[in-house]
C-alpha cells in the first residue's frame, strides 16, 4: 500500500511542478511568476519527499525529512529576496 501512496504522490508532485512551470510561462510580471515558481517548488518537492520517505529506508528517511524542513524555511526567503531586488530595480 505504501508504494502506491508514494507514486500517486511521485504523480502529484509531477503535476504540481508542470503546473509550476506553465505558471511562470504565462504569468505577466516578476512577481506572479516568482509566485508560480516559489509555489512550486515547495508543494512539488516535498510531495517528492514524502514518496521517498514512505518508500525508503531509515538513512534515507532522514535526509529526505532535513531536505524538506531546508526547502520551507529557505524558499519563502529566496522568493522574498528576489522580489525585493526586482522592486528596487523597478521591474515590473
Amino acid at each position: 500500500m505504501r508504494a502506491y501512496i508514494a507514486d500517486a504522490l511521485i504523480v502529484l508532485g509531477t503535476l504540481i511542478m508542470t503546473f509550476g512551470v506553465i505558471g511562470i510561462l504565462r504569468a505577466p510580471t516578476v512577481y506572479t511568476r516568482l509566485h508560480a515558481a516559489s509555489k512550486s517548488v515547495v508543494m512539488g518537492v516535498v510531495s517528492f519527499c514524502i514518496a521517498a520517505f514512505l518508500h525508503g529506508v531509515t538513512p534515507v528517511q532522514t535526509r529526505v525529512v532535513l531536505i524538506a524542513i531546508f526547502l520551507v524555511l529557505t524558499t519563502p526567503v529566496a522568493s522574498h529576496v528576489v522580489a525585493q531586488s526586482a522592486y528596487k530595480t523597478g521591474e515590473d
